[in-house]
C-alpha cells in the first residue's frame, strides 16, 4: 500500500494569477487569548487586529495547535505530516525530502527560502530546512547585531532583514517561511523603548489577576513582550503590503504561549493559537471550514496560489478556496496535538469537550468526537510510519 495515494490532493479552484512573494510566518508563542477582549485596553493584539479589519485580511474563526513545542510545529510546518513527538530534525542523514514538504513550491517556480531569527545550530534547522528543499536559510548570523537578545535578533530586526533580502529579488518569485523569537524568556528585549505600555498592563494585570491568583510567570514585561511582537507584526505586513503588493502573507503562532494571566486554563486557551491571512487573493476567497490546524496551512496557501488542479500531497485540508461564498462547514473537524475542534466545540483525548460561543451539544457531537480522535491518532501513527520507513506499506507487514 502506498500511503502517498491517501495524501494525493489536487487545487479545487485555484489562482488565475501568480502570486510573486508568499510569506509564512510562525510567531513565536503567539496565541489566541492575545486577542481575548479583555485585553484590549491594552492593545495587546491592536496591530493584527487591524490587519484583520482590512479588506485584504481574514483571521481563521478557529485554529488549533499542532505540536505542544516549537520544533514540533516546525515539523508540521516542514514536513506536511502529523506531530508525531519524534523530533524529526534529530534524524537528519537518516530521512529524504517528504513528499509532503514545502518543496512543493519549487515545482511552482518558487525560491524557498527559510528565515530563523536565531541561531541556525538549533535543532539543526539550518540542515533540516536544506533537507527538505529550502534552497537558503538565514538566521542571527546574518542579522542586525546591533538588537538581539539570548534568543536571537529582535523580531524588528528580523523582520527589517526579511523585506530587505525580499526587495533584492523583487521580481523572482519567493515562498518564505519565518520564525521569530523574541516573545520567549529570557523575555529580555527592551520593549518599554519601542512604547509597550508596561504601566497600564500592570494595572490590568492587578486589577483583573492579582498576583496571589496569577501565573507565577505572568508580568508586566512579559505581557509587553507579547505586545512589541503583535506590533512588529503588524508593521511588517503593512510595509511588504506597500512595497510588495503582490504578496500573500499568512501567520500564525507557533504553540500556546503556556503563561496566560490565569493559572487554570480553559481548553481553547491552551490549545488555541491564531490563524491570519493578508494580501493577494485574500479578499476574494471564503472560508471552507471554521477550524483548522497547522497541517492545514501549506494546502490552503496553495488553494491561494497554485492554478487549478495542482497535484500535492498532505494530510491537511484547504481552509479558503477562491470563489468559495457559503458559510463554512460548521462540522468539519480539525485534527491538532491532543485535541480535535470544530467551529462549535474543541475536545481533547481524555474526554474533556468544550462548547465555543454559546454552541450547545448536539446528538451526534460525541460519536463524530470519538471519530476524529480516532483519526488524530490513526493519523500520527501513518506519519511515523513515513518518517521511518517511508511511504511503501509492504505486504503482510504490520
Amino acid at each position: 500500500m502506498n500511503l502517498e495515494s491517501l495524501m494525493k490532493k489536487n487545487v479545487a479552484e485555484g489562482s488565475p494569477d501568480k502570486i510573486k512573494h508568499i510569506f509564512v510566518i510562525i510567531g513565536e508563542s503567539l496565541s489566541e487569548w492575545h486577542f481575548d477582549g479583555e485585553f484590549e485596553s491594552v492593545g495587546l493584539a491592536s496591530g493584527l487586529k487591524e490587519i484583520i479589519s482590512l479588506p485584504d485580511g481574514k483571521k481563521m474563526p478557529v485554529f488549533i495547535q499542532s505540536a505542544g513545542g516549537t520544533i514540533g510545529t516546525v515539523d508540521v510546518m516542514l514536513t506536511g505530516l502529523y506531530n508525531t513527538d519524534v523530533p524529526v530534525s534529530d534524524m537528519i542523514g537518516r530521512i529524504k525530502n517528504f513528499s509532503s514538504s514545502c518543496a512543493v513550491f519549487k515545482k511552482l517556480g518558487y525560491e524557498n527560502i527559510f528565515y530563523y531569527f536565531g541561531s541556525p545550530a538549533w535543532r539543526k534547522l539550518d540542515r533540516y530546512a536544506l533537507s527538505q528543499g529550502f534552497d537558503e536559510i538565514y538566521s542571527i548570523a546574518d542579522m542586525d547585531s546591533a538588537g538581539r537578545g539570548v534568543w536571537g535578533v529582535y523580531d524588528d530586526k528580523g523582520f527589517d532583514f526579511v523585506l530587505e533580502e525580499t526587495l533584492k529579488r523583487a521580481d523572482e518569485p519567493t515562498f518564505s517561511m519565518i520564525l521569530t523569537t523574541s516573545y520567549h524568556p529570557p523575555y529580555d528585549v527592551p520593549v518599554k523603548d519601542y512604547g509597550a505600555p508596561l504601566e497600564k498592563i500592570a494595572e490590568v494585570l492587578n486589577r483583573l489577576y492579582p498576583e496571589d491568583k496569577r501565573h507565577k510567570d505572568m508580568n508586566p514585561v512579559v505581557m509587553g513582550h507579547a505586545w512589541y511582537a503583535d506590533k512588529v507584526l503588524r508593521d511588517f505586513i503593512k510595509e511588504v503590503s506597500e512595497k510588495l503588493p503582490d504578496s500573500l502573507i499568512v501567520v500564525t503562532g507557533d504553540h500556546f504561549d503556556r503563561i496566560h494571566p490565569s493559572p487554570s486554563r480553559d481548553l481553547r486557551t491552551r490549545s488555541g493559537v491564531p490563524l491570519i491571512l493578508y494580501g493577494k487573493n485574500v479578499r476574494e476567497a471564503g472560508f471552507t471550514a471554521a477550524a483548522g490546524s497547522h497541517v492545514d496551512i501549506i494546502p490552503t496557501v496553495l488553494e491561494l496560489t497554485a492554478p487549478k488542479d495542482f497535484e500535492y500531497f498532505s494530510f491537511g485540508s484547504p481552509l479558503l478556496s477562491l470563489g468559495k461564498k457559503a458559510a463554512p462547514d460548521e462540522n468539519r473537524i480539525a485534527l491538532g496535538y491532543g485535541a480535535v475542534a470544530s467551529g462549535r466545540y474543541i475536545a481533547e483525548d481524555g474526554g474533556e469537550t468544550e462548547y465555543l460561543n454559546g454552541a450547545a451539544p448536539e446528538a451526534l457531537d460525541d460519536e463524530m468526537i470519538k471519530t476524529a480522535l480516532l483519526r488524530k491518532n490513526m493519523g500520527r501513527a501513518l506519519s511515523w510510519y513515513i518518517i521511518h520507513k517511508g511511504y511503501v506499506i509492504q505486504n503482510g507487514e504490520k
